[in-house]
């Protein structure tokens, strides 16, 4: 059961990416903002930077083959002077966040659909570690200033989601079902867990524990020291959005459509239903849990009652939403499907620019 749910997504991703002849290139990298810029890849391959007030273009960078018909899937994070993400042909790319110019790269065996994540050096505190996951079943230790590799763990299959760092521990889940916690230094497995799926979510860590979901349709909570499961929810399809925690409820989407809120003990408080998968990750604002829905809306609900405040758009649909927004002050922004970014009001929704990438001309 669980190699057939893995050839499956596979297969989806395969075809969502669009990796047939004739079909356009695709992905659902997610945008960030650093200080007045935002950072996003594109379905076409590049990377690009935005004045994050107007929409403005900075710059642009190709980062994949330019007859690729795979886009960017893993999202931009930015530190040390330098954005990185990972490619689906496999790279890990370092460029530099003012002018845009590849600094480094580093080839993994695999297609790299996460985000990578930034850390520090907990022994000798100089060097700063990028950590990426790759479908060739393995994790990777980069140093952040030239992608010279620290270290590096195999799983027993591909891995799609990203790493969580916490206590000197890294938390990364695998196709294989295994939620691993590794030294962040050596890369030594200090514990596993076996869930009943395939492991796509980012795993998140919060006041020691560790949140994830899997293809068995669960989320699990689990000791963060551990690795011992604290208890577990189900849903009717897939988990593969990143759990979000605050306070004391528990956030996350699933293939079913919905979007739950628990409490801390794994409970029920309410849930959403949508038009369609929700594989976009949640986020809090000003009170407000949005998210999107690939039946073409961004969602934003009131956070303690699970109502809807607003939708964008309102009567017309956008493609797919699978990408996880972000906000810098009182701007929301998002990707669509169809390769446009959009800057929004956090309060009311209202749209104040939108980007289409990949436009030639």
């Amino acid at each position: 059961m669980l190699k057939a749910k893995i050839a499956l997504i596979f297969t989806l991703l395969i075809l969502i990416s669009g990796c047939a002849r004739q079909a356009p290139a695709s992905g659902w990298s997610s945008p960030i903002v650093s200080g007045d810029t935002l950072y996003v890849g594109s379905p076409g391959g590049r990377v690009y930077a935005l004045d994050a007030a107007t929409g403005q273009k900075r710059w642009e960078t190709r980062i994949v083959e330019e007859k690729s018909t795979t886009g960017l899937y893993s999202s931009p994070i930015v530190g040390e002077s330098l954005v990185y993400l990972g490619t689906f042909e496999g790279k890990v790319v370092a460029l530099d966040a003012e002018k845009g110019q590849i600094r480094w790269e580093f080839e993994t065996g695999g297609a790299v659909v996460a985000t990578p994540l930034l850390g520090g050096d907990t022994l000798s505190h100089r060097d700063t570690f990028v950590y990426v996951t790759s479908s060739d079943h393995k994790v990777y230790a980069l140093r952040a200033q030239d992608g010279s590799k620290v270290w590096e763990f195999e799983t027993g299959a591909r891995i799609w989601g990203g790493g969580a760092l916490g206590g000197g521990l890294l938390y990364i889940g695998s196709f294989d079902g295994g939620l691993y916690a590794l030294n962040q230094e050596s890369g030594e497995k200090i514990w596993e867990f076996k869930a009943g799926g395939a492991i796509a979510s980012t795993p998140r860590l919060a006041q020691g524990v560790v949140y994830f979901g899997s293809l068995d349709n669960k989320v699990y909570a689990l000791d963060a020291d551990s690795g011992e499961k604290i208890w577990e929810f189900k849903t009717q399809n897939w988990v593969w959005s990143q759990p979000l925690v605050s306070g004391d409820r528990v956030y996350f989407g699933s293939l079913d459509h919905k979007m739950y809120a628990l409490d801390r003990e794994g409970n029920e408080v309410w849930a959403f239903d949508t038009g369609g998968a929700i594989r976009s990750s949640p986020l809090l604002a000003q009170g407000l849990l949005i998210f999107g829905s690939g039946d073409g809306h961004l969602y934003a609900l009131d956070q303690e009652r699970g109502k809807e405040i607003w939708r964008f758009p309102q009567q017309e649909r956008l493609g797919a939403i699978y990408s996880t927004p972000s906000v810098a002050q009182e701007t929301l922004y998002f990707s669509s499907y169809g390769g446009k970014v959009y800057a929004l009001q956090v309060e009311d929704g209202n749209q104040l620019w939108e980007f289409e990438m990949d436009k030639e001309g």
